[in-house]
């Protein structure tokens, strides 16, 4: 990777946040670019995920490649090449050893983080794979895939546990609950449910809007659920997507929050319940105060729409998967 001090000015500042301090920058030549740090990947950028250490950060995009990069150094440490489409999201194993990808051509893949080399193909989606989320235990994996289907999977042997048919539109986002007993899930058509594996192929609606869910988070004290979501037939990208925010035991919201012109597409909660990040169309992300779910900042620098973002485990680190073609990594410090 070029150094950035050779393609742009940069100048540093502080920006107070809820008890927290966004280090931001300001690249003069190219615009406003608040990230710490940039990682170039060969194509548009899509699921973004940190390892439980916080020291490297794996993507997959459009280039059908499961991509790592050291955090501190920048430095690519692998490209995994194998699936045959673009990968749509990527999670690592509870002990950081593995990283498990969801793609376009229909398969869950399993691989060695260390050394790049492909572990396990899981064929047992009829259609691309789009979601992908860990149990807390880190025993068991979802998929969530444009078939209608989830899947449960385990993460020792790779066998398959449970299937549900909801028979709706196809998944496009999931998340487990905080104790790992329950996984939330939304479509393509809006709808907002949570499934107990256990129960057998028993599901519930929790809540329904009127456009596409394309994101979806927990938070880790179990107080809250919420979706990012793409406004449907915005053909001009005119309209804003819909952040909804809902406690997991009822189908009432709580706060429901217009952001991100053309919709908002990524969402996460950080590991101290303090932030929730949103990221959209607009390239932009923004910060919420979880308390007030108000805004408490933006951050700007991708030129394409943001796909994904994460918190690393300890909250000192944001990353953010963009079709731009980049992640970015925004410093949080307290």
């Amino acid at each position: 990777m070029r150094p950035r001090a050779a393609l742009i000015s940069i100048a540093a500042t502080v920006l107070a946040l809820a008890g927290v301090t966004v280090l931001w920058r300001t690249a003069h030549r190219h615009g406003r670019d608040d990230a710490w740090q940039v990682l170039r990947a060969t194509a548009g950028q899509i699921g973004v995920a940190f390892d439980p250490t916080g020291r490297f950060v794996a993507a997959g995009g459009w280039d059908a490649a499961v991509n790592v990069w050291d955090v501190t150094s920048g430095r690519q440490t692998q490209r995994m090449l194998g699936h045959t489409d673009r990968v749509y999201d990527v999670v690592f194993t509870a002990d950081g050893t593995r990283i498990a990808s969801g793609s376009k051509d229909g398969t869950l893949r399993f691989w060695d983080a260390t050394h790049g080399t492909e572990i396990r193909t899981l064929i047992g989606h009829r259609d691309r794979v789009m979601a992908l989320a860990i149990s807390p235990d880190g025993q068991t994996l979802v998929t969530g895939s444009r078939d209608t289907t989830l899947k449960t999977w385990d993460t020792t042997d790779y066998g398959g546990r449970a299937e549900l048919k909801p028979g709706r539109g196809f998944i496009s986002a999931v998340a487990f609950s905080p104790d790992g007993q329950s996984i939330y899930f939304g479509d393509w058509f809006g709808n907002i449910s949570v499934w107990s594996p256990a129960s057998g192929d028993s599901f519930r609606t929790i809540g329904q809007i009127r456009q596409h869910v394309a994101g979806l988070a927990a938070s880790a004290d179990g107080r809250w659920m919420a979706t990012a979501s793409l406004a449907r037939d915005d053909p001009f990208g005119k309209a804003r997507g819909m952040v909804s925010v809902l406690p997991p035991d009822t189908s009432e919201p709580h706060a429901e929050l217009r952001a991100h012109l053309g919709g908002a597409s990524a969402i996460a909660f950080s590991h101290d319940g303090r932030l929730m990040v949103t990221g959209g169309a607009d390239g932009v992300l923004l910060l919420w105060d979880v308390a007030t779910f108000t805004e408490r900042g933006r951050l700007f620098g991708h030129s394409g729409a943001v796909s994904d973002a994460e918190f690393s485990r300890d909250d000192s680190f944001l990353a953010s998967a963009s079709e731009d073609g980049t992640v970015r990594l925004w410093r949080v410090t307290r």
